[in-house]
């Protein structure tokens, strides 16, 4: 566990399967999570990307999901 908390992750996407690593990983309490994913959020995301709503369509991936 040690480890795992001075480990650097740099994640690219936050599509269908991005979601889900990003949550996996934020619980694994590493040190630092770096999202890169240059894409709006839109309506269809809505379905399959669970930290997204209603509220957020047309903000960016990244951007909602550090909050």
């Amino acid at each position: 566990m040690s480890k795992l908390r001075s480990i650097n992750v740099l994640l690219v996407g936050a599509g269908g399967i991005g979601c889900e690593v990003v949550k996996n990983i934020s619980k694994l309490g590493v040190n630092s999570l770096t999202i890169v994913d240059f894409d709006l959020i839109e309506e269809t995301n809505l379905n399959r990307q669970f930290y997204f709503r209603k509220k957020h369509i047309g903000q960016s991936k990244a951007h909602v999901l550090k909050e």
